[in-house]
């Protein structure tokens, strides 16, 4: 039979961890063990080592206190006491606190059918060290209507089918915190019951939160019941592989099966616009290895380093190290590169004046201007003497970084200015300056000697453009091309001929250029160069012509910008003139010969075609004289020929589109062939002289 001993009354004053993580002193009841045992309602203290060979009975809400080196038994793991350790009556709460050390141990062991080691109306553990053991099937080593653990360390252990470790009946159970071990060996099921048993069990549903770095919980292999239920995560939590926040449901639940949970800390980054190659980890627990993060890059921008938790300045090596806690923030700070395209770097043009000169650099970023030595410094070129580029080499300071270089120009000092045509000087010399795409007018009004003559005017290679210069020069066939003479237009059989012959002294083979005539010029490159000096002449009335005695053609050249407007200048040579484009303009190409109609211009030093209603005064006849405007051709073929009288190379003049073709087969006096000949003979293909044998 077994007794029941009510528990004798010592007051004691003792210390505990409140529910809060507060210290409190209260007056206890001391707890000496025995048999089994009645506690009414109210606070007790276990000052020594107890054991109690019988059950303890709740009779009102009880609260202990496991003084720090003290133990109290309830049944041993030798001796297990048969059904409850506690057991409660009518809803009665049991609570348990322990002191700073949390050593004071509570152990209570029990064993048979439908058994439980600690059972109460509510079970709270605050603190201390608990152990609810026992082995019966359909048993709970912790059960109550709700069940919540804040502290402590707790090991809640079954062994046998439909048993549950830790098993809240009504309410959700709640871990704030403390290291708990929940385990259910058994995995069978229970036919009578119908399900299997489970490392906490709780009808209300599942709220984890946490206090320390060191509170962990861990849930056996047969996991949590979730039969329609919800683990609600207050703060992250991580099984070392996995984060776990926010709420899980239904069968997610059973993911948590065999893991131990532990405080997971965030990390949030602020990347200010940058990205990282590979994302940098957004939790971690105090059982992480090492992390050093990954920098990020920004387009534009140098990483300077990252600023935040811990960091007293910024840093790019940040490392944090294992065993670390807490929540961190880190916020990437740049600078930003000066080859940023918000960056603008300007560096007028210097005269050159034979000493070394500085130049005046203004960096902008958007509509700021830089400082020099606070956001940039300047590294000169040596010299900067001559005329030429320089580059000038910068380098980000202060919030800026990296480098930019520029390029400076230190222009030769000019003396006279004539429209397109600048005289200037520098270390060289004198220079003339002869700009082919200005539509300044050229008037030289004396004569001037220059030792360097150059022409800055982009031709295109095989195409025609026209040129007439304002001094004499002997070429040296380094000039970029070929120069030809005006020599006629004719009409044979219907067809239109434009000959231009090479400007070459047949039999001293010497070009030598006439100042102020008009040439047409068939560049084997992008340039036209000169060596050596000249002596530019007067442009007196604008320059020469040349014409075709006899017929109604003339070849003229103009120092002026001209432009041919209906009803306005030039308007009577509307139709009449034919110009090749020495630059390119909207649906023109260099080296296109045009028919001139409203609109059409040419710039200084360019030269075109002209047909006239009066033949040019000759006695020589020629074929197109009294020909009419109306009855100008469509169609002109140009042919050009080489100082030696031979036909060199043979275009078609469409005066519609004003391209000039040498695609297809020509006979050397200007017929296009249908194709590729039979005959023997020699014909121009493609602008080059073929023999067919």
């Amino acid at each position: 039979m077994l007794t029941m001993t009510a528990q004798t009354a010592w007051a004691y004053n003792v210390t505990y961890i409140d529910e809060n993580g507060n210290q409190k002193t209260e007056s206890a009841i001391v707890l000496n063990g025995g048999e089994a045992t009645t506690l009414n309602a109210g606070l007790y203290v276990v000052t020594h080592d107890i054991t109690y060979t019988g059950t303890v009975t709740l009779s009102g809400n009880v609260k202990i206190v496991l003084m720090d080196g003290y133990t109290m038994n309830i049944g041993t793991s030798e001796s297990r006491l048969s059904g409850k350790g506690f057991k409660y009556n009518n809803n009665e709460s049991l609570t348990i606190y322990g002191q700073t050390n949390g050593t004071g141990a509570l152990n209570v062991y029990t064993t048979g059918v439908s058994n439980y080691a600690i059972w109460a109306g509510a079970i709270t553990i605050n603190g201390g060290t608990v152990t609810a053991d026992t082995n019966g099937n359909n048993a709970a080593a912790i059960y109550a209507e709700t069940v919540t653990i804040n502290g402590g360390h707790v090991t809640a252990h079954t062994a046998g089918s439909c048993a549950s470790a830790i098993y809240s009946r009504i309410a959700a159970f709640t871990y704030n915190g403390g290291i708990v071990s929940a385990i259910a060996d058994d995995t069978s099921s229970d036919e009578r019951m119908g399900y299997n048993s489970r490392a906490i069990a709780s009808y209300g549903g599942y709220t984890f939160n946490w206090c320390n770095a060191t509170d962990r919980i861990t849930i056996g292999t047969t996991g949590l019941y979730f039969d329609e239920k919800t683990a609600t995560f207050s703060k992250p939590f991580s099984d070392g592989t996995t984060t776990y926040s926010g709420t899980l449901t239904g069968t997610e639940l059973n993911a948590l099966a065999g893991k131990t949970l532990q405080p997971a800390y965030t990390i949030t980054y602020d990347l200010a616009g940058g990205s990282v190659a590979t994302e940098n980890p957004t939790t971690y627990t105090i059982e992480s290895a090492a992390i050093t993060l990954n920098n990020p890059t920004r387009e534009g921008y140098t990483f300077a380093g990252w600023t935040g938790t811990d960091l007293d300045a910024a840093t790019t090596t940040v490392t944090i190290a294992a065993g670390s806690s807490g929540n961190r923030e880190y916020t990437a700070t740049w600078k930003k590169l000066l080859t940023n395209t918000d960056i603008t770097v300007t560096i007028p043009s210097m005269e050159w004046t034979g000493t070394a000169l500085t130049p005046t650099i203004t960096v902008k970023d958007g509509e700021t201007t830089l400082t020099e030595t606070t956001d940039y410094t300047v590294s000169l070129p040596d010299g900067r003497t001559n005329s030429g580029d320089y580059t000038v080499t910068l380098t980000g300071v202060g919030s800026y970084a990296g480098t930019a270089t520029e390029t400076f120009t230190i222009t030769p000092k000019v003396l006279n200015a004539y429209g397109a045509i600048n005289i200037c000087q520098d270390q060289n010399g004198t220079t003339a300056f002869i700009d082919g795409s200005s539509e300044d007018a050229v008037s030289i009004t004396s004569n001037v000697t220059v030792e360097h003559v150059t022409y800055n005017r982009t031709f295109t290679a095989g195409k025609c453009a026209t040129v007439m210069l304002p001094f004499e020069y002997t070429c040296n066939g380094n000039e970029g091309g070929t120069f030809y003479e005006f020599a006629g237009v004719e009409q044979e059989n219907s067809q239109w001929i434009a000959t231009m012959r090479d400007a070459e002294d047949p039999v001293n083979k010497v070009t030598t250029l006439v100042a102020n005539k008009p040439y047409l010029f068939m560049p084997s490159g992008t340039a036209m160069t000169f060596t050596g000096g000249a002596t530019l002449n007067t442009t007196g009335g604008g320059g020469q012509q040349t014409a075709d005695a006899g017929s109604n053609w003339t070849f003229k050249g103009t120092y002026a910008y001209r432009e041919w407007i209906t009803g306005g200048a030039n308007s009577e040579e509307i139709g009449k003139a034919y110009g090749f484009a020495g630059v390119p303009k909207t649906d023109i190409e260099v080296g296109d010969f045009v028919r001139v109609a409203s609109g059409a211009k040419i710039r200084p030093m360019g030269c075109y075609l002209l047909w006239s209603d009066t033949p040019n005064a000759a006695p020589a006849r020629r074929m197109t004289r009294g020909a009419a405007a109306d009855e100008l051709p469509s169609r002109i073929t140009v042919r050009l020929v080489g100082s030696n009288g031979e036909t060199t190379a043979i275009g078609e003049l469409d005066t519609k589109t004003g391209e000039i073709s040498m695609d297809g087969w020509w006979t050397l006096d200007g017929t296009k062939l249908s194709g590729k000949p039979m005959k023997h003979g020699v014909y121009i293909n493609n602008g080059k002289k073929i023999v067919i044998k």
